[in-house]
C-alpha cells in the first residue's frame, strides 16, 4: 500500500508543477502532465520508482478521471447556444472536422494501416480543442469581437459534431471487442438510446429535484457524480461506451438545469465542483498515465510519421476553417484565423488513442506517433494563433486611429 500511495504522490505531485510550468509559458496543463508521465516513464526513472507498483490503483483513477473529464464536457454544452450557433457555425464545424479526418484515413492506407486504425487516427486529428483559443481571445478583450464570436460559436458546434464522432468510434472499438458481433452491439445501442430518452423525461429531472430537497452543498455534487457512473456503466453494458455515457450525462444534467431555470448559482457552483473535483485530482492522473505509455524510443524511431499527422492536423483544419468562413461570407484572412485557434489537439483523442492501444487496435509505435501530434498540434497552434491574432488586433487599433484622425 505504501508503494502505491507513494506512486500516487510522486505523479500528482510531477502533474502539478509540470502543468504550472506549461500553464506559465502559454501552453496547456495537459502537456506539462502529458511530460511527467513520460519522465516517469524513462528507464532511469523506473529503476528509482515504477508506477507500477500502483497497479490497479492508477489504472482506476486514471478510468474515473476520463469519465469525468467527458461528463465535465458534456455539462459545458449549452444545448441553446448549440442551436443559435448551428447556422452560422456549421460549415466551419463541418469542413475543419472531414477534411482532416478523410485525409488522415487515407494516408494511414496509404501507409498500410488497417481500416479501424485508420479511421481512428483520422477522427484524432479531426477533434479540436478551443479552450486556450478562447482564454486568450478573453485575455484581449477580443471574446466579442467578430473572430472571437466565431470561434467559439464553431468550436460550440464543434464539441458536439466531433463527439458524436467519438461516440460512433467508440461504438466501433466496442464492437470489436464483444462476443456477440454487430446486432449485438446495435440492439444495445437502440437500448440505451431509450434509457437516454427516459433519462431525459423522468430520472435526471427527479433525480436533481430529489438531490437538491436535501438542502446540502454536497448533495447536488453527490447526485450528478451517481447519475453520471449510472450512465457510464450503462454506456459501456451497451455498447455505445462508457465516455459516451457520461458526456451524454452531461449534456442531459445541464439541460435540466437550464430547462427549470434554477437559481444561476447552483449551475455554476455544480460546475465548478465537478471542475475542481475532476482537474485537481483525477484527470491530471489519467494524463500521466497516458504519457506513461510512452516509450521514448519507439517515439523517436516514428518521428517521421508523427511530423506527418501533425502537418496533416494542422493543414487540414486551418484549411477547413478558412472554407467554412469563405462560404459564410467571411475572409480568408479570417479563416486561417479561425483554423488556427481550433487547431490544437490534446485531450479527447488521447484518452480515445490510450483505449485502442489497451483493445489492441493501434500498436505502440502508432500510439507514440498520436502522442506527438497532440504535444506538437498544442504547441504550435496557439503560438501562431497568438501571432495572428494580435498582428489581426493591432492592425484593426491602427485603422481605426487613423479614421479617428481623418
Amino acid at each position: 500500500m505504501a508503494d502505491g500511495l507513494l506512486g500516487l504522490l510522486v505523479a500528482l505531485s510531477l502533474a502539478f508543477f509540470f502543468g504550472e510550468a506549461a500553464h506559465r509559458v502559454g501552453i496547456a496543463r495537459v502537456i506539462g502532465q502529458l511530460l511527467a508521465g513520460v519522465l516517469l516513464a524513462l528507464p532511469a526513472a523506473r529503476a528509482v520508482l515504477s508506477l507500477d507498483g500502483a497497479g490497479l490503483g492508477l489504472s482506476l483513477l486514471a478510468t474515473v478521471g476520463s469519465v469525468l473529464l467527458f461528463f465535465f464536457v458534456g455539462l459545458e454544452i449549452d444545448l441553446r447556444e448549440f442551436q443559435k450557433n448551428l447556422k452560422p457555425a456549421f460549415s466551419v464545424a463541418v469542413l475543419n472536422t472531414a477534411i482532416p479526418l478523410i485525409a488522415g484515413f487515407i494516408l494511414m492506407k496509404a501507409l498500410g494501416y488497417a481500416d479501424a486504425a485508420a479511421l481512428l487516427v483520422g477522427m484524432a486529428l479531426a477533434v479540436s480543442s478551443v479552450s486556450a483559443s478562447i482564454d486568450f481571445l478573453e485575455e484581449l478583450g477580443l471574446l466579442r469581437s467578430k473572430i472571437g464570436k466565431f470561434i467559439v460559436a464553431s468550436g460550440t458546434v464543434d464539441d458536439v459534431l466531433e463527439l458524436i464522432l467519438t461516440g460512433a468510434v467508440l461504438a466501433l472499438l466496442h464492437a470489436d471487442l464483444r462476443q456477440d458481433g454487430t446486432p449485438g452491439l446495435l440492439t444495445g445501442i437502440a437500448v440505451f438510446l431509450v434509457l437516454v430518452a427516459a433519462f431525459r423525461a423522468w430520472l435526471v429531472p427527479w433525480a436533481l429535484s430529489f438531490f437538491e430537497a436535501s438542502q446540502n452543498k454536497t448533495a447536488m455534487l453527490t447526485g450528478a457524480l451517481i447519475l453520471t457512473l449510472l450512465m457510464a456503466f450503462l454506456g459501456e453494458y451497451l455498447g455505445m461506451g462508457a465516455l459516451i455515457g457520461a458526456f451524454l450525462a452531461g449534456v442531459l444534467i445541464r439541460h435540466q438545469l437550464d430547462v427549470k431555470a434554477r437559481r444561476p448559482w447552483e449551475e455554476h457552483q455544480l460546475t465548478h465542483n465537478i471542475h475542481t473535483l475532476a482537474f485537481g485530482f483525477f484527470v491530471p492522473l489519467l494524463f500521466v498515465s497516458i504519457g506513461y505509455q510512452v516509450d521514448t524510443g519507439l517515439a523517436l524511431q516514428n518521428l517521421p510519421l508523427g511530423m506527418m499527422l501533425t502537418a496533416v492536423a494542422i493543414v487540414g483544419t486551418v484549411i477547413g476553417a478558412a472554407l467554412g468562413v469563405r462560404v459564410s461570407g467571411g475572409t480568408w484572412k479570417h479563416g486561417v484565423i479561425v483554423g488556427f485557434g481550433v487547431s490544437s489537439k490534446g485531450d479527447v483523442e488521447l484518452v480515445i488513442a490510450s483505449l485502442a492501444l489497451s483493445a489492441g487496435i493501434i500498436a505502440a509505435p502508432l500510439f507514440n506517433a498520436l502522442v506527438f501530434m497532440s504535444l506538437a498540434t498544442t504547441l504550435v497552434s496557439p503560438v501562431a494563433f497568438r501571432m495572428l491574432v494580435r498582428h489581426h488586433h493591432g492592425k484593426d487599433v491602427k485603422d481605426k486611429n487613423m479614421r479617428k484622425k481623418a
